[in-house]
This record gives structure tokens, sequence and C-alpha cells, in this order.
């Protein structure tokens, strides 16, 4: 039973071995019947039947200058309503979801209050002035009505000691006008003080800082006006969405693990072509290119070389495509396509053939 069990595993891996050699032969024999009536190879440099005319043949991506914008909503909540589709046209500013804004429309009451108060503290500080020289007057009239109650009591007192000096007043009745005369000697040293204190007051300090206080309650209203406004997510300009990754319900948290919309920004679309170091020095700004579908579609476009990168880098898509090396540096050159042509789709797959130099 064992050998059985052994014989059939073994007769199961020769006939998955046999099937990957199929498939492989089978794909290679179909990549070079697809490639074979130009001469050319999928990725790399063909020549033509002439021998002299060099073409470069890569592979590429159709995107935009900035590629495609992953848009999120700045603030954290719950996602309340979706306002468009995906390959809508919008306009900027236009907006694509809402989030619930209860809590921030309830910061934007509490700034407004705030800013009103502080207003309210501004316009009596600004008040301040006139109110210290009003107190500056009231203290000097109680200073000079405490001087002459001073006055009157020394008087008073000065009559009674002459009374007391020919014993014709008690000493109880001369102690009592002594003691009257400290009190309101007391009395005006008091009222003297409180005019000092309404001297060191400056009533400009108090408008400055009232006006500070405006100006802080002012930001955090800006602040509150804000964080509504961010619960809305916009277009930045005008473009199209072109996939939405949240619905009603979400719960966006304030460091999102995705965009929540994929938007794709009004402008001119190009292909992204990725050509291997070997092939590279042949391909330089302004050269003719021919865009092919990479699917059998027959589709075409034309367009021209319009930048080359500066650096060697590994290719952009992390998509593994059958017959090409994943493990070779690689030089990013842009294909401007003609304007009058029907665009492709953004994302699609494109094999890219460049005329190169002329030997």
């Amino acid at each position: 039973m064992l050998k059985k069990v052994r014989a059939l595993r073994l007769y199961v891996f020769l006939g998955l071995v046999v099937l990957l050699v199929c498939a492989v032969s089978v794909g290679w024999a179909f990549q070079h019947a697809a490639s074979a009536d130009d001469n050319e190879t999928r990725d790399g440099r063909a020549t033509t039947a002439a021998g002299k005319l060099q073409r470069v043949v890569c592979l590429g991506d159709v995107d935009l200058e900035h590629g495609v914008t992953s848009l999120s909503v700045l603030q954290p909540g719950r996602v309340s309503e979706v306002l468009v589709h995906e390959n809508d046209s919008v306009a900027a500013g236009a907006v694509l979801l809402r989030l619930d804004d209860s809590v921030a429309r309830l910061q934007l009451m509490e700034a407004r209050v705030a800013l009103e108060k502080a207003q309210t503290q501004l316009s009596r500080a600004r008040r301040a002035p006139d109110q210290q020289r009003a107190r500056l007057e009231q203290q000097k009239q109680a200073i000079a009505a405490a001087g002459q109650r001073l006055a009157a009591a020394r008087s008073l007192l000065a009559r009674k000691q002459k009374l007391s000096a020919i014993e014709q007043l008690g000493v109880e009745e001369l102690a009592a006008a002594q003691d009257e005369v400290k009190q309101l000697e007391a009395v005006e040293g008091a009222e003297r003080a409180r005019l000092t204190e309404v001297q060191l007051n400056d009533p400009a300090l108090d408008v400055h800082q009232a006006e500070l206080d405006v100006q802080l309650a002012r930001v955090r209203l800006d602040q509150a006006l804000r964080a509504l406004d961010e619960c809305s997510l916009k277009a930045p300009e005008a473009g199209t969405v072109m996939r939405i990754l949240v619905g009603p319900g979400d719960i966006l948290p304030r460091q999102p693990n995705q965009p929540a919309v994929r938007f794709a920004l009004r402008g001119r679309r190009l292909v992204r072509a990725e050509v291997d170091q070997e092939f590279a020095g042949a391909v330089k700004v302004g050269q003719a290119a021919l865009v092919q579908d990479d699917a059998p579609s027959g589709l075409t476009w034309r367009g021209r070389v319009s930048r080359v990168a500066d650096w060697y880098t590994q290719r952009r898509n992390s998509v593994h495509e059958p017959f090409q090396l994943q493990d070779v540096r690689t030089v990013e050159c842009l294909i401007a396509l003609d304007a009058g042509q029907a665009l492709p789709r953004l994302g699609q797959r494109v094999r890219v053939m460049i005329d190169g130099e002329t030997r």
C-alpha cells in the first residue's frame, strides 16, 4: 500500500513538471510569434531588415504628470454621505464626501461665543481711561475731605489741651480727643494709599490685554471654521473621480491606511516607459514613438519622447510581468501623446516603440 502511494505521488509530481514545461514553451512560442512580424523584441532594441534604423521597444503605463492623486479627509470621523460616483467629472472645489460634522459645529459655536465675550471685555477696557480719571478725581476729593476732618479734630484737641491745662477738662475727654485725631490721621493715610494704587494702574495695559484676547478668540474661530471645512473632502482641481474607497458609515481614523478617493487631475495624459539600461543610451528627447495597447486590441497612439530621466532605478510597476526581467535597472522616459487622438485609459499597460538613432 505504501509503495502505491509513493508511486502515485511520483506520477503526480512528474505530471506537474511536464505541465509547467509545456506552459512555459507555449508562452514563449506565443510571445515569439506575436513579435515576429516586425522582427522586434518585447522589451529591448530591435533592428529592421535594412539593418540601419534602430528601434527601442519597452513597456510603459498611461499616467498623468503627477500621477493619480490620493485624497483623504484631514479630520477623523464617520462618513455621513458620498456625493459623487466613480468616473464623475467635477469642478475644482466640488465636495466629494462629508463626515459627520456635529461636533465641529458645536466647537464653532463655542468659538463664536468666546470671540463675542472677548470683544465685550475689550469694549469695557477701552472705557478704562475715563474711569481712571474719574477714580483719581474721586480719590483726591476723599483725601481732601479726610484732611479737613483731621484739621478740625486737631483744632478741637488743641482747645481741649488748653482747658485741661487749667484743670477745666477731664483726662478722659482729652484722651478721647487725642484718639479721634489718630483715627483721622489713619483715615487720611489710607486715602492717600488708595490714590497711589489708582495712579499705578495703567489702563493701556488692560486695553492691550483685551485686544490680545480678541485676537486669540479670532484665531480659535478660524481654527473651528477650518475644522468644519475639513469635514468635507473637496476636489483640489478640476478632474475625474477614479475610485471611491469608503462609503457612508465608515470610520476614518486620523492616519488612514488608504486614501478615501483616488482622483485624476485634469491634464494631458502621457506614457511612462521604462527602458532597460542596456538600451537607454539610444533614447533621446524628441524621438518619435509608437504606442500600442499591450492587449491584442489593435489600438495605437503616436507621440514623442518629451523627457528622459537622469537616473537609473527599479521599475515602478511592482506587478510581475511574464518574460520581463524585474531585477534590472531602468531609465524612465515620458512619451507625450500627439493631439487629436482618442486618449488611452489611465493605468493602461502599453508597448512603446521608440525610433532610435540611424547607423
